[in-house]
């Protein structure tokens, strides 16, 4: 299977690298792309000096007309670990790079499913950098329509996680017998 690869850049609001990692594509159409990150990839933190390893397969969705990403982490049944909405300026896809930054307001999802708005760096950044009235209220919309995706089981909450898992782990195993 051929993939291609990507770099997954996370960036802060006034576009530092926070974080980065590299991905294989598993699907991209004109709206949205879905990418995959193996267990044991890095994961690089350059603003902290370190990395570390990822410790399960970990699927994305991209979208950039739309003021989120998702990214979940499975088991290794393809069950939900956990999955994190990050809310983000529109995300931008430029050759093999993506990049999301972000607002630090985020929807975690976890198995129940349990759901969770985390908004502590969101408080703080919008804060420090001054987001105007118009991006925070942005910013909460975006948070409803991710919570509506979820609702609704569609992308990545729906029957597209199972594809998409399957074609992550035909990659992976493909790349493990070349």
């Amino acid at each position: 299977m051929k993939t291609t690869e990507l770099r997954i850049e996370r960036r802060s609001f006034d576009g530092e690298l926070v974080a980065y990692w590299d991905a294989a594509m598993l699907r991209r159409r004109s709206t949205f792309l879905v990418w995959h990150a193996a267990p044991l990839t890095p994961l690089i933190y350059p603003r902290r000096g370190f990395s570390t390893t990822l410790r399960r397969h970990e699927l994305g969705w991209v979208w950039p007309g739309r003021r989120y990403t998702v990214s979940i982490e499975l088991t290794e049944n393809g069950d939900l670990s956990q999955a994190v909405c990050r809310i983000c300026l529109p995300p931008t896809i430029a050759g093999r790079i993506v990049t999301v930054r972000e607002l630090g307001l985020a929807l975690l999802v976890e198995p129940g499913p349990t759901v969770k708005i985390d908004d502590d760096e969101y408080q703080e950044a919008a804060t420090d950098y001054g987001y105007d009235p118009q991006l925070r209220a942005d910013a909460w919309a975006a948070l409803e329509e991710a919570r509506t995706l979820l609702e609704s089981g569609e992308g990545p909450f729906g029957p597209d996680l199972t594809k998409m898992y399957a074609l992550a782990r035909q990659r992976t195993k493909g790349a493990a017998s070349s």
